[in-house]
C-alpha cells in the first residue's frame, strides 16, 4: 500500500477489527478451537474479527475509500463480514495486507493477486532456522503450540513480492516448510535459500523428509498399549 491515506485507513480497519474481536465470542470461540485463546498473543498479531460494521461507521471519502480498497461493496456490504481478519506489516509496520478466514477456515486476501511481505517477518532478526506455514492463520496455530519461529507468505506465495524476497535474502534463514508451504520450495531455492526437509504441522506425527529418505518421529505425549 504505497497511499499514506490509504496505510493509515488500513490501520484505523485493523484496530476496529480487534477491537471488534475481543467483543465477539463467536470470532474467539473459533479461534479457540484451534487452539488460540491467549488474549496476549492475540492483541500482539492484531488479529480480529469483521462485524460488518465498516459501512455504518464511515461516510464520504473514508467510505470511498474503503470501496476502492475492496473492502465495502457499492451497496455498503462488507467484503468480510464474520471473517476472523489477520494483518500483516511490513517493514515499516504499515499494514500491506489482510488475511481474512471464513467460518470453513477458507482465506480470502483483500489483495489476491500478491504476495507482499511475509507475515511475522520481525522473527527473521532473531532466529536462525524458521519454519514456513502455508498461510499466517496456520502459522499463528504454531506458535501459540510454542514454535515462535513460524512466518507464512501473506498471499498465495507465488510468486514472492518483492519485500517478502528482501526479507529472506537479509537474514538468509535456514527454513523447514511445513504442510501446505511446499509449493514454495523452488522458489526459494531460486533465492538460494536454505530450505530443508518437509514437516507437518507440531501435534501430528512428524514426518520429515531428508536426503537419505523418510525418518518418523511420533510426539511424546503418544503411547502405544499393546
Amino acid at each position: 500500500m504505497t497511499d499514506p491515506q490509504d496505510s493509515t485507513l488500513l490501520g484505523r480497519v485493523v484496530e476496529t477489527y480487534a477491537h471488534e474481536l475481543a467483543n465477539s465470542p463467536e470470532g474467539r470461540e473459533r479461534l479457540a478451537r484451534l487452539g488460540v485463546e491467549n488474549a496476549a498473543l492475540l492483541d500482539r498479531f492484531k488479529v480480529g474479527w469483521s462485524a460488518g460494521t465498516l459501512a455504518s461507521m464511515a461516510r464520504g471519502e473514508v467510505l470511498e475509500r474503503l470501496r476502492a480498497l475492496g473492502l465495502v461493496d457499492a451497496g455498503g456490504k462488507e467484503r468480510f463480514a464474520g471473517y476472523v481478519v489477520i494483518p500483516a506489516f511490513d517493514e515499516r509496520g504499515e499494514v500491506a495486507q489482510l488475511a481474512a478466514y471464513a467460518p470453513n477456515d477458507r482465506v480470502a486476501w483483500l489483495v489476491p493477486d500478491e504476495t507482499p511481505v511475509f507475515w511475522n517477518a520481525a522473527i527473521l532478526k532473531h532466529a536462525r532456522e524458521v519454519v514456513i506455514a502455508r498461510d499466517p492463520l496456520a502459522a499463528l496455530v504454531e506458535i501459540a503450540k510454542g514454535r515462535e519461529a513460524t512466518i507464512a507468505p501473506a498471499g498465495h506465495g507465488i510468486p514472492l513480492g518483492q519485500a517478502a524476497r528482501d526479507a529472506l535474502l537479509a537474514h538468509q534463514p535456514k527454513i523447514t516448510l511445513l504442510r501446505g508451504a511446499e509449493p514454495l520450495r523452488k522458489e526459494l531455492e531460486a533465492l538460494g535459500i536454505d530450505v530443508g526437509g518437509s514437516k507437518r504441522e507440531s501435534g501430528a506425527v512428524l514426518i520429515e523428509q531428508d536426503a537419505n529418505g523418510f525418518t518418523v518421529e511420533f510426539p511424546r505425549r503418544l503411547r502405544f498399549v499393546v
